[in-house]
């Protein structure tokens, strides 16, 4: 199934050879990479700028269906009882010139699910019958639909370079574990099989190849701490509609140094949070175009196993001095904003709301609109009181508070700056500290922080909360996780056992893991995201302030043709698969023939 426009081209799409002279694809992507990484995509070091352009994956998910997909190594797939049959695209290769086998899946999957990736919590088993076919027989109660969207999604390593970590038994013991991680996953993380995954991931993530062995439209040539050069790959399936002789990544480490880059011109396209300022700048330049599509959520996770933060009570009373709409405001302005205010946060954005939540229910949502006084008193009946201007807890020391945001997501830092000033303002004495992204997840998995950002975005809304709140999920969760790099340490901590609306006292990673897992669209979802949303709503493990609208902007100079915008500059398919996929939605422009050099 394809979304809704994807099939519309640009006319008479000229052949490559006559852009041989072109200049490359010049991209200023916001939040770059650090002065060290790693071509190994199982290492936390790898550069993520290269997924979907080096390394393809199955299928590419399309907005806003859940069930909607463009085959990218899969060629089709279909329900053969309780198996899903993945057909793989035929004479494929890899950029070393071997052939691209089902070899190559069974043994991503089987990698990826030593830390738990590739969805194997969907999964009973996966194999490889035939050199073009790859069998996953799905797990008891797992919908056909809900395993498409696990297995699907993901981009294929070669066997050639990682084949050689998958141990003689590996097999087995992820079949063995996972059965066991379905009834207790506890008990399966210290099980022999659990062991053994670990060990094999622990020697898979330390692994440093010297050269990238892709599949997909381009090929890495260099990467320094500025910039990332690709030149496109004849292999590609696809070739013959791409239309960039290559691409360059620059390191737009901040977005201070990206705004330079697009006033004067020496950029193509840039995703970076963009000003009031900037916007104006760019309004006044016939060549720039900006186009603003729906993003994902900005949430701010607490500690929850940190005291006072381990009390409802004190993440309410914080969720009432949050100022949400003044700190869009100052943040993103009123023309060409690049975000709305969250309405009522409940871990959903706006859309979702509507499609899964009916008026009545959303109606009952508290908005929690800034008020002070609701928050002193909450305070008040927590035991917490005021010596001068400063909130005391009931322990006798001062009330202070860390935030952790990533350093350079500076629309970010610029909306905690508000909201620190309000804190403070409130009496609770607020530290901001704004450090490099690799650090961020791991200061939340280890309790380093009080607060901490981090954001979500699924077509799927129990994935949406299963996300954060659970243990597994395509961001790994948060919440007590299991296995990979965290597993052990406590994350988000909310619960584990917590009395969740409409479901009763539950284990909260498991529940929501599970039921992420198990149910399909329908009115068993509805129920469940109206319970998981009241969670959120009323419990307040998390704060979801702002609904992010993806601001592309793009020039006309070099390069034309780029996917058409609707009323107003907002986004039409195309753009709307770029904010919800990345990488993958460049992907698909680029298989459409959109993004021409000029002649």
């Amino acid at each position: 199934m394809l979304g809704g426009g994807l099939l519309t081209s640009p006319a008479e799409a000229a052949p490559v050879s006559a852009f041989n002279a072109a200049p490359y694809l010049n991209m200023g992507e916001c939040c770059g990479w650090g002065s060290t990484w790693s071509y190994n995509p199982f290492s936390s070091a790898w550069p993520g700028q290269l997924n979907d352009l080096v390394y393809l994956p199955l299928a590419v998910q399309v907005p806003p269906s859940m069930t909607g997909f463009v085959p990218q190594l899969a060629s089709s797939w279909q329900a053969q009882g309780n198996n899903l049959v993945v057909h793989l695209r035929s004479g494929l290769k890899w950029q070393d010139g071997s052939a691209f086998t089902s070899k190559d899946v069974l043994d991503t999957a089987l990698l990826q699910g030593t830390e738990g990736n590739f969805n194997w919590s969907d999964f009973t088993n996966v194999t490889a019958p035939t050199p073009d076919e790859v069998v996953f027989t799905a797990r008891p109660g797992v919908p056909m639909a809900t395993l498409e969207q696990g297995v699907l999604i993901h981009r294929i390593f070669p066997a050639s370079v990682y084949g050689s970590f998958v141990t003689p038994n590996l097999d087995q013991e992820e079949v063995a574990y996972y059965n066991e991680a379905a009834k207790n996953q506890s008990a399966a993380s210290n099980s022999a099989a659990g062991k053994a995954l670990s060990a094999v991931f622990s020697k898979l993530s330390e692994y440093s190849p010297k050269k990238l062995v892709g599949n997909g439209p381009f090929q890495l040539v260099n990467m320094t701490t500025g910039e990332i050069k690709l030149t496109k790959w004849d292999g590609f399936f696809d070739a013959s509609k791409v239309q960039q002789p290559g691409i360059i990544f620059r390191n737009g480490s901040s977005n201070n140094l990206i705004y330079p880059w697009l006033i004067g011109n020496t950029t193509d396209f840039s995703n970076a949070y963009l000003p009031p300022t900037i916007i104006s700048s760019l309004k006044n330049k016939s060549n720039w175009h900006v186009a603003i599509a729906n993003s994902f959520e900005f949430n701010l996770l607490f500690n929850n196993k940190r005291y006072p933060f381990n009390l409802t009570k004190v993440r309410q009373a914080i969720a009432y001095v949050f100022p949400r709409a003044t700190m869009v405001t100052a943040t993103y302005g009123t023309v060409g904003p690049g975000a709305a205010v969250e309405p009522h946060p409940d871990g959903l954005s706006p859309w979702m709301e509507g499609s899964y939540l009916t008026p009545a229910e959303i109606k009952q949502l508290n908005p929690y609109n800034l008020d002070p006084a609701k928050a002193t008193a909450l305070l008040k009946s927590a035991g917490f009181h005021l010596s001068g201007s400063n909130w005391i807890m009931p322990n006798g020391k001062p009330f202070t508070l860390s935030i952790y945001i990533q350093s350079s997501a500076t629309d970010v830092v610029q909306s905690m700056e508000v909201a620190v000033n309000a804190l403070d303002s409130f009496g609770i004495q607020t530290t901001l500290l704004a450090i490099p992204g690799s650090e961020i997840v791991p200061d939340l998995e280890t309790g380093t922080a009080d607060m901490s950002w981090v954001t979500t975005v699924n077509l799927d809304p129990l994935l949406e909360f299963a996300d954060v709140l659970g243990r597994e999920g395509p961001n790994g969760g948060y919440n007590f996780p299991v296995l990979g790099t965290y597993a052990g340490d406590k994350g988000l901590g909310f619960g584990p056992v917590a009395n969740v609306p409409g479901l009763g006292k539950v284990n909260v990673p498991n529940t929501i893991d599970t039921q992420a897992a198990t149910v399909a669209p329908g009115k068993r979802m509805d129920q469940l995201v109206w319970d998981w949303a009241r969670l959120v709503n009323q419990q307040v493990p998390y704060i979801q302030w702002e609904n992010k609208l993806h601001q592309y902007a793009f020039s006309t100079t070099r390069y034309t043709d780029w996917p058409p915008l609707g009323k107003n500059g907002q986004a039409t398919a195309l753009w709307n698969d770029l904010s919800y996929n990345g990488n993958p939605g460049l992907l698909l422009m680029m298989e459409h023939g959109y993004i021409r050099p000029r002649a």
